[in-house]
């Protein structure tokens, strides 16, 4: 029969085990990963409205977020 400090022992040794099983796998994929994706572009021309650009920005959040630029309007 197992005394409980024998049971305690085991269950740490599980325990430590899987830890470091699971920190491996993580420190793996965070190293190899995926590649370096090329950066999104934050603002794109995506339509005309009269003379005007329609742009669409893309904040840090991934919102789109769209204004007119008409610098190159005759207003």
């Amino acid at each position: 029969m197992q005394t409980d400090r024998e049971a305690f022992n085991e269950f740490v040794r599980g325990v430590s085990f899987t830890l470091i099983v699971i920190g491996t796998l993580m420190l793996f994929a965070a190293i190899v990963g995926s590649p370096e994706e090329e950066p999104q572009q934050k603002f794109k021309v995506v339509d005309k409205y009269k003379e005007c650009d329609i742009v669409r920005y893309t904040d840090p959040s991934n919102r789109w977020n769209y204004f007119l630029d008409c610098n190159g309007a005759d207003h």
